[in-house]
């Protein structure tokens, strides 16, 4: 899918030379999705507040492996990883890079509980829309961890989480709803807390729970994350079995 926008004048910000795509590709998308779990920010430096974009992980391995590559092939630059707190992180503070993610994929920067899907992710194919639900999966999905000791973990649905900001809605679970409906995926979105300690704002929760559309999601989105592929792989062994 062909992105329509200045590229030059995008290239022309910031100092450092880079790439800038000019087809969103699968695998573009999915860095936009598993942007669910990371940021667009500021930091003071000793040049003044600069902006950056970064993925976020407890597994240093998953950053490097899957994230860090498709960053390399897409724009020309190899990121660095720091460690955050209880993170790692993979960030660029490079001014055309953090523009173009704000800029095309309508990310205002800081929090984001005000992020909705994308528009050009919504005007994507399946496959764009694909990889871009097995990113924010990545980010902030979920499957039961303790596999071998639940034999009745097929019962258990397949989770995607986000906070809003309204109490009674959530925008980008709602279009991931409708998402997954173009792939015969039926799911639900509920309020599952008041709020979360860090933004004060609404949890809410995609739910996936009938075996037919567990076994989509696995076949049709899938995972690139080692630890939720392998979680995946039983449920799906589980529920054909």
């Amino acid at each position: 899918m062909k992105l329509e926008y200045q590229k030059e004048e995008l290239q022309k910000l910031g100092r450092t030379k880079i790439t800038l795509p000019e087809e969103l590709s699968p695998k573009l998308a999915y860095l936009v999705g598993v942007l669910r779990d990371g940021s667009i920010s500021q930091s003071s430096t000793k040049e003044g507040i600069k902006e950056y974009v970064a993925w976020c992980s407890k597994s240093k391995e998953y950053l490097e492996t899957v994230i860090s590559p498709p960053i390399v092939q897409i724009f020309g630059v190899k990121p660095r990883i720091v460690h955050d707190r209880s993170k790692f992180q993979i960030r660029t503070s490079i001014h055309s890079i953090v523009q173009f993610f704000k800029r095309i994929f309508e990310h205002p920067g800081g929090k984001q509980t005000s992020w909705k899907t994308p528009q050009v992710i919504l005007q994507a194919g399946r496959e764009i829309k694909s990889a871009y639900i097995r990113g924010f999966f990545d980010a902030e999905g979920s499957v039961l961890k303790l596999m071998e000791h639940y034999p009745w973990q097929s019962m258990y649905p397949i989770r995607i989480w986000s906070s809003w900001i309204s109490p009674d809605i959530c925008v980008p679970l709602e279009e991931m709803k409708c998402m997954l409906e173009e792939f015969g995926i039926k799911s639900e979105v509920k309020s599952v807390k008041a709020s979360s300690e860090r933004t004060k704002l609404p949890i809410f929760c995609l739910k996936i729970s009938q075996p037919k559309d567990k076994l989509k999601f696995v076949e049709e989105i899938g995972s690139l994350h080692p630890s939720k592929i392998e979680r995946l792989t039983f449920l799906k062994h589980m529920i054909s079995n």
